[in-house]
């Protein structure tokens, strides 16, 4: 076969690209085949373009621009295009065997052609008696080698085709994306058919069903979590010690409505990995969801200074340290944020609610004045809600808080703000009445005012409780319901069980 050449027009035409090969697999673009070891295949245009646009030079970067450019024709072309394709061709890199493509972030693409296969023209056909002599001795000399033991190389095969599926599979999941988690575990679930002795496939399997739920509507966790647990116990059986394994299981179920039971997992995961930070911002998050906000910023506190540039670490702290009383520190901290992170849009809320919903609504207010940096120029919160609701705070004055009640339910209504963020704006503006009902559905299900009939929350429901504890919602402790809801949500038995009371001001 001909050597793969560039063609001069940029855009890659397959009708007048020359068949090549990548080691063991042969290419022939203008027919869009592939073929080895026996196998044949019809690839997609588009994923025939791809590959003929890396296959050019094997081992150059091309970076995402030039594939826009060579194979959609320079469209504007989205993420997920790209990454579907290069997913596919990652399945066809896996199953010939014949090359892979690394991911060079925030650049592009390599594929590199495996280092077992060799890269030109297949070697002339040898005449018959030719074949003949070298089938004898190559079937004598098999006999000799299996007599003496070598069968290792037939069963290591599938060891060996299971790795390469596992390291795939790892290169996706890293991405992760909704498309390239799926492909990822489709790479674990053939790696573990291969080699079902394979523990860290297992594991890492487990931990790639985790990364799906945040995919995945509530309801469907339930029915996730079933192959979740059978991966992670599967590679706890052959593996004790392994670290996804003992993280999936650990952090899979939500600690909503099971704080003692959550509590006391986390825990027995921390003794096996005292050093895994996704395990103490969950037990961090549980502190604060119960109302112990010095042992949530303990938690918080160790993981800002271990990753002191994940900006969500710095924010969770700041937040332990205001509602357990300190908020000089947690303004520094706010503002520190702001100034490290300017195009967070998670950034930009928590200083514009440190500053509405804490006595400085003014300040909030004028951060609406000035552009929002990196999320193009507006707030992240709908702005309508965000202007009536700063200028009702600082006014004062009741046209303008029913204005901003008004706006919120609005944005409820459409679902453009969750009610993370609407319960605490509608205590600000003193309307208890619609907060409670939003809490009521929050945490109980939403109940149909025609029949009176409640739709129950799916079992593995996530819901945060953490904001009830905060000085900003001070009203709400007042209130005659505020003792009923923490019994319904089990709070107060998790107070009884662990002696501990919320410690905020």
């Amino acid at each position: 076969m001909a050597t793969l050449v560039r063609n001069d027009g940029g855009s890659i035409q397959l009708a007048s690209e020359p068949p090549f090969r990548l080691g063991a697999l042969a290419v022939t673009p203008a027919l869009r085949q592939v073929a080895w070891g026996g196998e044949q295949r019809t690839l997609e245009p588009r994923v025939m373009q791809v590959l003929v646009a890396l296959g050019r030079e094997p081992g150059a970067i091309v970076s995402r621009d030039q594939l826009v450019e060579r194979c959609w024709d320079g469209r504007i072309v989205g993420e997920n295009a790209i990454q579907r394709t290069i997913s596919l061709l990652r399945q066809l890199a896996v199953d010939s065997g014949a090359f892979e493509i690394e991911t060079i972030t925030k650049v592009g693409y390599r594929l590199k052609v495996a280092a077992a296969s060799s890269v030109g023209p297949q070697a002339p056909a040898a005449s018959r008696a030719e074949l003949g002599r070298r089938a004898v001795i190559a079937g004598g000399a098999a006999a000799a080698l299996l007599a003496g033991g070598a069968a290792w190389w037939i069963s290591d095969r599938p060891r060996a085709e299971a790795r390469r599926l596992h390291a795939a599979g790892m290169e996706l999941q890293r991405q992760g994306e909704d498309t390239t988690l799926r492909q990822a575990i489709s790479y674990f679930e053939r790696a573990v058919a291969r080699d079902p002795d394979f523990a860290q496939a297992w594991g890492d399997l487990a931990m790639a069903r985790l990364a799906m739920f945040d995919f995945l509507d509530e309801r469907e966790h339930g029915r996730a979590a079933a192959p979740l647990t059978a991966a992670a116990e599967r590679a706890l059986q052959l593996d004790p010690g392994n670290r996804a394994a003992i993280l999936a299981l650990a952090l899979y179920r939500p600690h909503f409505r099971r704080l003692i039971e959550a509590e006391a997992g986390l825990r027995r995961a921390l003794i096996r990995l005292p050093d895994e930070p996704r395990l103490h911002d969950r037990l961090g998050d549980l502190y604060g969801d119960v109302g112990r906000w010095r042992a949530a910023a303990a938690r918080y506190a160790w993981l800002a200074a271990r990753q002191p540039l994940v900006p969500e670490h710095q924010l969770n702290l700041a937040r332990a340290l205001l509602h357990r009383g300190d908020r000089g520190r947690a303004e520094q901290l706010v503002r520190g944020a702001s100034q490290a992170w300017p195009t967070s849009p998670d950034v930009w809320i928590a200083l514009f609610n440190f500053h509405l919903l804490h006595g400085r609504p003014e300040e909030a207010l004028a951060m609406l004045d000035r552009p929002a940096p990196g999320v193009g120029g507006l707030s992240p919160l709908p702005e309508k809600v965000a202007l009536a609701t700063a200028r009702a705070r600082t006014t004062g004055a009741e046209r303008d808080r029913q204005a901003a009640l008004q706006s919120i339910l609005d944005a409820r209504e459409k679902r453009s703000m969750s009610s993370i963020l609407a319960i605490p704006y509608l205590v600000a503006l003193g309307a208890l009445d619609e907060a409670w009902r939003l809490i009521d559905t929050l945490y109980f299900g939403y109940r149909d005012p025609a029949t009176g009939r409640r739709q129950p929350l799916p079992e593995l429901a996530w819901r945060r409780t953490d904001f009830l504890f905060t000085a900003a919602s001070r009203p709400l402790w007042e209130d005659s319901r505020f003792g009923w809801l923490t019994a319904a949500l089990g709070l107060d038995a998790y107070w009884k069980a662990s002696g501990t009371r919320p410690d905020f001001p």
